[in-house]
């Protein structure tokens, strides 16, 4: 599966409008077409019949979850591109042709994130070969699987809804915004499910490896050449986390550093888990990742833990003299204010001092407190020109976030 950034937790989708057509999920409700086969579909490892094992089965929908939590952020790159298109063109009253919108979308990710149209549709495909697989494995009476099975079935419903209306948007964007979000939260409570349901099968039988150090609300992971800071609060069923990620060395770069992120209650026990794929690292870079999961567990997260997972053959020679991104941009004139709601406003300046047009860019801004990340926030500009300077404007959630008493502003390619 090709990873790809993720932009913010209100974005995941799904449909398909190619030549090849869906395969069947058990929701009524769901459209059902045949598929053409992929030769990536996992290869079962079950048992012979009528000998069910919960933790080869367990296996196997895990894999396709998370294939579709990947294949969901390339969706999700596609569908706020495709928001922000829509609406760039209702503000000259254009004339919409979708196909037009979906193409210009595809040629943006594969400039982007190097990820062909071609690509996301194979990794639909072997989706649905793998969902096809998994939902006809007789499970009997096993009480776990079937819990299981059915929070499968509806990850995959909603992550087929989300790729058919990402591919094959109609309508106003209006109505494609509101489905876009009611797809996106559905994804990532049956994600944030399914995942913890699918670690507790293993929880007993799989020892912990992890080398990352952890606290009550903040975490640093560490390898010899990259480190992830971490910190996080909570608000009503959502855990709102930050990560800042650092690239130790000095000529190597990762393109989509992934960092498995897990939160725990005060007792060790999961809370909610996800896989998050971040921007392109170079040499001496220092990056910032703001989003948020759902916690369902009905327990307060205590704890962070981040894990980077990324395999030494992914980290590449850089070429020469490779200039840090947070050098290439220069943020001024940032003030802070306290809103109505108990939520903030960020306003500054940001300018683009590459030499050349940015491009769109990500600008996070991480709150700390006694050099304790506690929160962050994230807004996106489409366009710096070169030696040019644009303000720009975002504002947190209307929780009551922590106490800080630091705030940094950085920015990146996104």
């Amino acid at each position: 599966m090709t990873q790809f950034k993720k932009l913010t937790i209100c974005t995941l989708i799904l449909a398909l409008l190619f030549s090849f057509t869906a395969c069947t999920s058990n929701n009524p409700e769901a459209d059902s077409n045949s598929i053409i086969e992929s030769s990536l579909t996992a290869e079962s490892s079950l048992p012979p019949e009528n000998e069910f094992d919960i933790s080869a089965y367990t296996k196997l929908v895990e894999e396709s979850r998370q294939a579709i939590e990947e294949t969901a952020i390339l969706l999700s790159n596609l569908g706020q591109y495709e928001y922000n298109y829509w609406n760039a063109l209702n503000n000259v009253n254009g004339t919409m042709d979708y196909s037009s919108m979906v193409d210009s979308a595809f040629n943006w990710l594969l400039d982007k994130g190097n990820v062909s149209r071609d690509e996301v549709v194979q990794n639909y495909t072997t989706i649905c070969n793998q969902y096809k697989e998994i939902i006809q494995i007789d499970i009997g009476t096993n009480s776990a699987a079937s819990t299981i099975k059915n929070e499968y079935d509806t990850l995959y419903t909603n992550f087929d809804n989300y790729y058919r209306l990402v591919t094959d948007p109609s309508g106003d964007v209006n109505s494609f915004s509101d489905t876009f979000n009611t797809y996106t939260r559905a994804i990532e409570s049956s994600n944030s499910k399914l995942g913890l349901l699918t670690q507790d099968s293993h929880s007993d039988s799989s020892p912990d490896n992890s080398k990352d150090s952890e606290s009550d609300s903040a975490s640093t992971a560490e390898t010899s050449r990259f480190s992830v800071d971490a910190g996080f609060y909570e608000g009503d069923e959502y855990i709102y986390y930050t990560l800042v990620i650092k690239n130790n060395t000095k000529d190597q770069y990762l393109e989509y550093p992934s960092i498995n992120v897990t939160f725990r209650d005060a007792d060790g026990n999961l809370v909610a888990t996800e896989q998050v794929v971040t921007f392109r690292a170079n040499p001496g870079d220092t990056l910032a990742y703001n989003s948020l999961t759902q916690n369902n567990s009905g327990k307060p997260a205590a704890k962070i833990e981040c894990v980077l997972t990324n395999q030494d053959a992914e980290y590449k020679q850089a070429e020469s003299n490779v200039i840090p991104t947070n050098d290439l941009f220069e943020v001024s004139n940032v003030s802070i204010t306290l809103g109505n709601y108990s939520n903030y406003t960020i306003l500054g300046e940001v300018k683009n001092n590459s030499g050349k047009d940015s491009g769109s860019v990500a600008i996070c801004t991480i709150f700390y407190k006694e050099d304790r990340i506690v929160a962050g926030q994230t807004q996106y500009l489409d366009n710096i020109p070169k030696d040019s300077s644009l303000p720009f404007s975002m504002s947190t959630s209307s929780h009551v976030m922590p106490d800080y008493d630091k705030v940094i502003t950085l920015v990146q390619y996104w």
